[in-house]
């Protein structure tokens, strides 16, 4: 609640032309949270994370989405330079290297690390980089091996690609391991990201006909990737029309779920409306349409 109250604020500092501020009182009660002893670890992984911007889309009327994104991200560079100490202290007293253990503690120190780690990444620090990859090579452990990947293939570390190509070299015969590395590849908010989820549709690991693999590749773009689906040029609301049409008559029913995530166009600024609304009506217009994608891309347009 008050991590969503202070972007919304960000927001409107944005709208009227203000210098971007986070009250002290933000960083403080962070950093209270981060070292109260008494509260659970899990809780205090989950309070301490910043809400998503899906989550904060549906939170207003209307959506800057430049503004939201570009708000949450100063909010949580704030936090992490602030804190940094903190962050680092905390993670290397929760973060651990022994022999895996799957009681509520051990998880929920686990947790608790890889909040800590995801505020330091942001200040893409060398020793930090070195931190997350050391995790990731010790790792004994999914949820530590994921949570390091994702940061560092979210982050600018340069051989990032890759780290990536070697975590699937390792685990590319399991296949829930790959589904949620292709999921971690499609949100990735670089620049590049469309062009190298467009490469992964022909890579041995995803399978169009494979619900499970739509869901972890486009799915995950299109629902985690804000800064590259909502790109101002259109080029993700293209991505994802394209998709939906090579889906429809394999699998009409993820087609349809997929089309979903042009029903909120109403809230963007006029040029992204534009945009959704063109890539529904070129998806109307497609012949043989199946009724699923149908229904959701004419609801969508009423």
């Amino acid at each position: 609640e008050l991590f969503s109250h202070v972007i919304i604020d960000l927001c409107q500092q944005q709208e009227s032309g203000s210098s971007l501020q986070v009250l002290d009182s933000v960083v403080s009660a962070t950093k209270n949270l981060l070292d109260d002893a008494e509260v659970d670890g899990q809780f205090k992984a989950l309070a301490l994370t910043i809400p998503g911007v899906s989550t904060l889309i549906e939170q207003l009327d209307t959506v800057n989405i430049d503004h939201l994104l570009a708000a949450r991200k100063f909010l949580k560079e704030t936090l992490a330079q602030a804190l940094e100490l903190d962050w680092l202290l905390h993670y290397q007293t929760n973060h651990h290297v022994g022999e895996f253990e799957q009681d509520k503690e051990s998880i929920a120190k686990r947790a608790l690390a890889g909040t800590c780690l995801s505020y330091l990444i942001t200040l893409e620090k060398e020793d930090v980089y070195q931190l997350a990859l050391k995790q990731l090579d010790n790792a004994n452990n999914m949820t530590d091996a994921s949570t390091a990947l994702q940061l560092i293939v979210h982050s600018n570390y340069e051989d990032k690609l890759k780290v990536a190509e070697d975590f699937y070299q390792k685990w590319q015969n399991e296949e829930l391991v790959v589904n949620k590395w292709l999921a971690i590849m499609a949100s990735d908010p670089a620049e590049e990201t469309i062009d190298r989820i467009e490469a992964l549709l022909d890579h041995p690991s995803f399978e169009l006909k494979n619900p499970n693999k739509v869901r972890a590749l486009i799915g995950a773009f299109t629902g985690g990737n804000p800064t590259q689906f909502h790109r101002g040029d259109g080029l993700g609301y293209q991505y994802l029309a394209r998709q939906i049409k090579a889906l429809y008559a394999v699998n009409p029913q993820t087609a349809a779920r997929l089309t979903g995530a042009f029903n909120r166009w109403r809230k963007f600024d006029d040029n992204r409306q534009q945009l959704m609304r063109d890539q529904l009506q070129d998806i109307l217009s497609m012949p043989e349409l199946s009724k699923d994608v149908f229904e959701i891309a004419s609801k969508a347009l009423k």
